[in-house]
């Protein structure tokens, strides 16, 4: 039986994604045991996790972005017998413990891309530096296509990259495929995979709709086929987080209809986070919006988040 150790910041939610994880995999017999623990247990230094990481054949690590964690969990990684290390969406300090075959992340690099990579990474940003992280999603689905293209010298950037498509489409049954994924690219397991069911970066959504819309035009195309909303009703944007969204939190749709009981059209718009304000840019600026209902903190000007300032 082979260890996986999932180590998710900002992860307190979805208990019950992985919980239906874990009962596909049993239901298919794999030979995989997960052990999930959050930023909390790295914080306090958990015995628990630490002879968790001690025993796991592979550790995965997203969003910790504290220098004193990142610290410990790399001391606890020297002690470990993993053999791979996956890290994503966090500082460079636990960036660079990652481990996936001969493939490393440098702390010491701006970028952990090939250069090719890099370089259409710029072409997408067209010199907005807040638009990095946006940019990195779009090429992230975009590799999709890619990924059979890639050098054989390349392999083991392919499969952390890989891993993280699947990251990033975070459903059950994305997660599922995930977990498979690393039993037989880095764990020698002969177990099919299928491909990643993908959905947009940011888009819109209705709880009414069978589907998510890629843009405010295809909502709004939807609104109008559907006579959802009538000719100069109130209209408010709603921001709510995609991986919120793509895990079933009941708070979006009960949010839209609440706000609809009032008598409001509703804008639903779902963001991965730091993009926020590439959505206030391209879309809420454009749309005939009357105010605007965020449920997540974002900068609109200045930070990581916020927008190039440009002199007039």
């Amino acid at each position: 039986m082979f260890s996986i150790v999932m180590i998710n910041g900002m992860e307190r939610f979805n208990a019950h994604v992985w919980q239906d994880v874990e009962a596909r995999l049993h239901r298919d017999a794999m030979p995989v045991r997960l052990y999930r623990f959050h930023d909390g247990h790295v914080a306090s230094h958990e015995e628990s996790l630490s002879q968790a990481i001690l025993r796991a054949d592979i550790v995965f690590i997203s969003l910790i972005n504290d220098r004193d964690q990142a610290d410990w969990l790399a001391a606890q990684l020297k002690r470990s017998r993993a053999k791979h290390v996956f890290a994503y969406e966090s500082m460079p300090e636990v960036m660079s413990l990652t481990q996936v075959g001969e493939y490393r992340i440098d702390s010491n690099k701006s970028s952990a891309l090939p250069k090719p990579m890099q370089a259409i990474l710029r072409l997408i940003t067209k010199g907005r530096d807040e638009d990095t992280l946006y940019a990195y999603t779009k090429l992230t689905k975009a590799a999709v296509k890619l990924l059979p293209l890639m050098p054989a010298k390349l392999s083991d950037f392919r499969t952390w990259l890989t891993v993280n498509i699947y990251w990033n489409q975070p459903d059950s049954a994305n997660l599922t495929q995930m977990i498979r994924l690393l039993l037989r690219d880095c764990l020698g397991q002969k177990v099919s995979v299928a491909a990643p069911q993908m959905a947009p970066s940011m888009g819109c959504f209705h709880p009414d709709a069978e589907e998510l819309f890629d843009s405010p035009a295809a909502y709004q195309r939807w609104v109008l086929k559907t006579r959802r909303y009538r000719r100069g009703q109130p209209t408010v944007a709603l921001l709510v987080f995609r991986k919120h969204l793509l895990q079933a939190q009941t708070y979006p749709n009960d949010l839209i209809r609440a706000l609809e009981s009032k008598g409001l059209a509703v804008l639903p718009i779902f963001v991965s986070g730091i993009e926020t304000h590439v959505a206030l840019r391209e879309w809420v600026a454009h749309e005939k919006v009357d105010f605007m209902i965020s449920t997540m903190g974002f900068a609109v000007v200045g930070g990581p988040a916020g927008s190039t300032w440009r002199p007039s």
